[in-house]
């Protein structure tokens, strides 16, 4: 969860969140899902061994819509 605060409208904020893979196998980020276009995520485009990290940016567009807002974003691993 993250909370952008107040925000004014027609703004594009972003934060990262770290990633970890937390299974005993390699993943890979394949699908992602958003309730809105008003928001972007920026995966890592590479596998994660188990045990590590990365960064996982998400960007979202405040222009899209007014008042408060919760809005979800799916994401999907692979592993083999």
């Amino acid at each position: 969860d993250h909370d952008f605060g107040t925000v004014p409208f027609g703004s594009v904020v972003t934060h990262t969140f770290p990633f970890t893979n937390i299974y005993d196998v390699p993943i890979q980020v394949i699908d992602i899902r958003t309730e809105c276009g008003c928001l972007k995520a920026f995966p890592p485009n590479r596998v994660l061994a188990p045990n590590e990290q990365a960064e996982f940016a998400v960007a979202m567009n405040a222009g899209a819509f007014k008042g408060a807002n919760t809005k979800k974003l799916l994401v999907t691993v692979f592993g083999p």
